[in-house]
């Protein structure tokens, strides 16, 4: 262990001080690359925010765009890490998944309010709506990734509430031929990237290949069991290993057609990942190992062209299968208090799959105006699983332990051979410079209608299927209008609303047979989000970028777990929240980078569950401020690069704090004695410097959380004995080659 500390500080000394003094013996640095990087960034055409090419500046949105160098040099191994690192996002957590909370608004395990496009394909999981935007989606095929902050439906429908965000894939020029990277960090970190393209005649194809791996935050931590000491009584409450390992694959095929073939593209995403469930499904550490295998595989086939002068088409069809291998530990050995004397564990082998389509038209009308209008479907189809069995019955409340593995009944048994479709119709105008030279406006507005059959289902008695069948519908609306005045060409002041909503997924409103979901498939409603922003958005010469943003939202009815019910799937509360959004984008001598500022305030609040206290003018759950810093020093062959993060305290509901019932443990329990009642404020940093010994090949080291922070722990919402620990210091090797 001394030997293990002394090479932590002679690696921190090395990138806080040590690195930079290399590139004094390289070659001078071409001092106006920095400069004209900035500007190719600002300049970038951009698609996400109105479905037509357009600088940042002049979009309907407040919109932010990171490359692939940037990806490369800060280290970022993830969408997630980018995310953190805007204004307005931040880190959340729920069970495994990191997930991204945005403008005061915690986010848990399945709510992911993002809509992610990979090249204008919605990418959304089918079963959980969610956007997965942690490292089991790679980020080395990306060439940018565009980021609208706010809500996104009036073009893309359901999920684009926090942002739309886009990856944008590489082609063959991208990469002069292939790329191969490996990293190599502590705590079992490994994660191999390949990529290789070829340009030719009548196709253009490229191809990628990542595998990431992971032993993750293991530690010892207490859950949610109110288990002792020695199981005895009084005693303190017992710690337990979390299990945090974690690993994927992913493969990607991408073609797109030239010539003869010109408009057309496909696509083929493999995606497949295992994880643990860390602090137990329901906040029981496992006393046993777990499989949670899962897998997605996508194809996607799209056409656009001209069909006429001022007329364009786009027609796309897409599958996504998501299949599921689980073996769940949910309660030890005599859990429960004894009630279940061999535990609980659930056996689930099973899939489902959708078809999406897309009809879309645009026409350029006089003065640089457009007129956009398209309809999209979406069928959802799960027929059943493979296998599915435990030893309990599934009879809430009950759901009694048996002396053997019994079969259970469909995982979603409401909609089995039930479809649930989908379908949006949405138009768009833009009015150029109609307005004149220094306004354009924007007016768009989306109608999405979802509707399916069930079964009826009595809950009472084992998910019992009692032959009768219902049918439920949702329907919305998502205008938004945008002003943007430019009265200089590098000055932009944008006035905007818009509305935004997510549907209640598949997971959300059909889990019967199972302890993995809870649904409401009757009372639950969709969310919806409502946003005013005022930005400016201002390039200040050639060197600098200034943005600031100020907005007002409120999201109702947000899915959340209740404590309630012990239901996963129940609207929880609706908030109002106003905040402001500064950041400043740089580049002169050798730098480049950004650093921003974010507020947020609660201005009201409507409690849905009564199990959460209300705190109509106090954020809960979610820090107030945060502020980011990023730089990037390029001196010749040396590229250096530090982030910094820091968030203000995060408080807690007073159902979180004191005495009260720990949720599913049905104990009680003063939870003051193993959390405060608040989460300090943190503050860390990463770094990475990277050494270009040869035009084609690199060599870096990289440490996260430098400084070695114990602080930066995330919240664990209501009345849990514990939070969610950050990773600590962590160091790495990455080798990267061009051929």
């Amino acid at each position: 262990m001394r030997f293990r500390s002394q090479v932590s500080r002679v690696l921190c000394l090395a990138l806080v001080a040590g690195i930079p003094a290399l590139g004094q013996a390289s070659p001078k640095r071409d001092e106006s690359k920095e400069m004209d990087d900035l500007l190719a960034l600002l300049n970038t055409p951009i698609t996400t925010a109105s479905k037509k090419a357009e600088r940042a500046i002049e979009a309907p949105s407040v919109v932010s765009v990171i490359t692939r160098d940037q990806f490369q040099a800060y280290g970022w191994t993830s969408i997630n890490d980018a995310l953190y690192s805007l204004p307005g996002f931040g880190p959340a957590r729920d069970y495994d998944r990191r997930t991204v909370a945005s403008r005061g608004l915690h986010e848990g395990w399945n709510n992911n309010h993002i809509l992610l496009l990979v090249d204008g394909i919605p990418y959304n999981d089918n079963i959980y709506g969610t956007a997965y935007t942690s490292e089991m989606t790679p980020v080395f095929m990306i060439k940018t990734l565009e980021v609208v902050r706010g809500p996104g439906s009036a073009l893309y429908g359901s999920n684009a509430t926090n942002s739309a965000t886009q990856l944008r894939t590489i082609n063959p020029w991208d990469l002069s031929g292939g790329e191969a990277q490996m990293r190599i960090g502590s705590k079992g970190d490994r994660i191999y990237d390949f990529a290789m393209g070829k340009d030719g005649d009548l196709v253009s194809a490229v191809m990628a290949f990542n595998a990431f791996q992971t032993n993750g935050n293991g530690h010892d931590s207490y859950d949610g069991s109110l288990r002792t000491v020695g199981n005895a009584v009084g005693a303190p409450l017992a710690k337990f290993p979390v299990n945090d390992q974690r690993e994927s694959q992913y493969g990607w095929l991408k073609l797109s057609g030239k010539g003869n073939l010109q408009g057309w593209n496909f696509q083929f995403h493999h995606q497949a990942w295992d994880f643990k469930t860390g602090h137990g499904w329901v906040w029981q550490i496992p006393d046993l190992g777990e499989r949670l295998a899962e897998k997605r595989q996508i194809a996607a086939l799209g056409y656009s062209s001209k069909f006429a002068e001022n007329w364009n088409q786009e027609y796309l069809i897409r599958h996504q299968k998501h299949a599921i291998n689980w073996n769940i530990r949910f309660y030890p050995d005599n859990g429960f208090g004894g009630y279940y004397p061999n535990g609980i564990f659930e056996y689930l082998d099973t899939s489902a799959s959708d078809l999406f389509l897309r009809t879309q038209w645009s026409v350029d009308l006089p003065e640089g105006s457009n007129l956009l209008f398209g309809m999209e479907g979406t069928r959802f189809l799960y027929d059943g699983d493979n296998s599915h069995y435990s030893n309990n019955l599934m009879d809430p409340p009950n759901f009694t332990p048996t002396p053997g593995n019994v079969p259970n009944g469909p995982w979603l048994g409401y909609v089995k051979d039930k479809p649930m479709t989908s379908t949006g119709f949405y138009a768009q105008f833009s009015s150029g410079k109609l307005l004149g030279s220094m306004i354009k406006g924007v007016l768009g507005i989306r109608s999405d209608h979802t509707s399916f059959d069930y079964h009826k289902l009595d809950a009472s008695q084992a998910f019992l299927d009692t032959g009768q069948t219902g049918s439920k519908s949702y329907s919305q609306a998502s205008p938004r209008v945008a002003i943007v005045v430019t009265p200089l060409d590098n000055l932009a002041i944008k006035a905007m609303w818009g509305r935004a909503f997510r549907a209640p997924a598949p997971s959300e409103l059909a889990g019967a047979n199972t302890l993995t979901l809870g649904s409401n498939l009757e009372q639950l409603k969709p969310e919806t989000l409502d946003t005013t922003e005022l930005a400016v958005d201002w390039i200040i010469g050639s060197n600098l970028n200034w943005r600031t943003n100020l907005y007002r939202t409120k999201f109702s009815n947000q899915i959340a777990y209740s404590a309630a019910n012990a239901n996963l799937s129940a609207n929880i509360y609706t908030l109002t929240t106003q905040g402001l959004e500064t950041e400043l984008l740089f580049g002169f001598a050798g730098w480049r980078g950004y650093v921003n500022y974010s507020f947020a305030k609660r201005v009201d609040e409507e409690i849905l569950d009564q199990t959460i206290a209300p705190s109509p003018d106090k954020l809960t759950w979610d820090p107030g401020s945060r502020f980011k810093f990023g730089v990037i020093y390029t001196t010749g062959q040396i590229v250096s690069a530090l982030t910094g993060y820091y968030q203000s305290t995060t408080d807690r509901r007073s159902t979180d704090v004191g005495l009260q019932t720990v949720p599913l443990s049905g104990g009680n329990l003063d939870i003051d004695l193993y959390r405060a009642r608040s989460l300090d404020a943190w503050f860390t940093m990463d770094a990475k410097v990277t050494w270009n010994f040869t035009p084609e090949s690199s060599v870096s080291i990289y440490s996260t959380n430098l400084l070695g922070s114990s602080k930066n722990k995330l919240i664990k919402i209501q009345a849990f004995p514990f939070d969610y620990e950050g990773d600590g210091r962590k160091f790495g090797i990455v080798l990267k080659t061009t051929f």
